[in-house]
């Protein structure tokens, strides 16, 4: 009787103990959703934009996605970027409004002109492919260039193959180079294909070197790139032992490197 009532009592005082914090907890919530909200009426965009954010996100508010939208449209139009790409994301995929492509564009250019890099690789990927927009490979380069200059390392590889192929840009193999090495090293691999076939072609100011060649379509054969394997098989009839070393060796540190292992 005595441990059935100790087992008792300390359910009980669990039980109050965790409805006092849940308790507590919903008021901080509420406190913090009264002061968001409360700016965001005011006018405040960086409130306007969080307050979208927690109708979006917050399960325990009972998400509403057109709140969300609500608050982000008002946010995004005083040039608040963070609500100008989130807008794009719905208008996209369909999220709590009807799918538009061509309002996805319009809010990801706008958040790509204030430098947020994901819109920026959005907004190319639609020129390129004209949905939403005229197609313009022009404007395809230019935003994947801004995108890759921040690191961006799909819009490296883009703007690389764009740059080996003079497709709305220049042709030019220096910068071809350039840009997919920087996607390689961050384990891109059909970057690491192209840049392997680059060393092997040469040409174009591009040092022509089957060691590199060899190195990094090993990594891009290692990523499941098929069409590396057979560039391996010709590039090894083609060196000498002491090269076809050298080749093993700067494979096995490049595989360390940059194999992206999933």
């Amino acid at each position: 009787m005595k441990k059935t009532l100790i087992i008792v009592t300390l359910f009980s005082f669990f039980f109050v103990s965790n409805l006092h914090a849940n308790v507590h907890a919903n008021d901080k919530r509420a406190k913090r959703l009264n002061a968001v909200r409360e700016a965001a009426e005011a006018g405040d965009d960086l409130a306007q934009f969080e307050l979208g954010r927690i109708y979006y996100e917050d399960t325990k508010l009972l998400r509403n996605y057109e709140e969300a939208i609500s608050w982000w449209r008002l946010a995004a139009k005083q040039g608040n970027m963070k609500a100008q790409y989130a807008l794009g994301v719905m208008y996209g995929n369909g999220i709590g409004v009807e799918a538009s492509s061509k309002d996805a564009a319009i809010w990801w250019e706008k958040a790509g002109e204030q430098g947020n890099v994901k819109a920026q690789y959005n907004i190319a990927q639609m020129y390129d492919s004209g949905e939403g927009v005229v197609k313009s490979e022009e404007d395809a380069a230019k935003w994947y260039k801004l995108a890759a200059e921040q690191g961006h390392t799909k819009a490296q590889y883009k703007i690389g193959q764009m740059y080996i192929e003079g497709i709305g840009i220049a042709q030019e193999d220096k910068e071809a180079f350039r840009w997919l090495r920087a996607a390689a090293e961050s384990k891109h691999a059909k970057a690491q294909y192209a840049l392997g076939l680059m060393y092997y072609n040469g040409g174009g100011g591009v040092p022509r070197d089957y060691v590199e060649a060899y190195a990094w379509l090993n990594v891009a054969s290692l990523q499941k790139v098929r069409e590396a394997e057979d560039a391996i098989k010709t590039i090894k009839e083609e060196l000498d032992s002491q090269a076809l070393q050298a080749a093993y060796k700067l494979a096995r540190e490049y595989s360390s490197m940059y194999w992206k292992r999933y």
